[in-house]
């Protein structure tokens, strides 16, 4: 477990499956007490707002390096969020 210190979603990811199964082992009787009982989950970092720039958006729908198709699909996903 001592890998596992530098990544929080690592971390809880793995704490849940072996939580998941010291409880089904509870319900069998092989074990008698959970040993995962003192571990508790840890805080993952927040990333924020993950879209583009509108300054940035505008550019990269300009550019006549990528292809009409993907600048089209961009614009139409990207308008529901700067229509206004």
């Amino acid at each position: 477990m001592d890998r596992w210190d530098g990544a929080a979603a690592t971390w809880n990811r793995h704490l849940s499956a072996l939580t998941s199964f010291t409880t089904w082992a509870q319900r069998q009787e092989p074990l008698a007490t959970n040993p995962a009982r003192r571990l508790t989950r840890r805080k993952t970092a927040r990333r924020g707002d993950r879209s583009i720039p509108r300054a940035r958006l505008d550019k990269l729908l300009a550019d006549d390096a990528h292809a009409l198709r993907e600048r089209v699909l961009w614009r139409m996903l990207y308008s529901l969020n700067f229509a206004a």
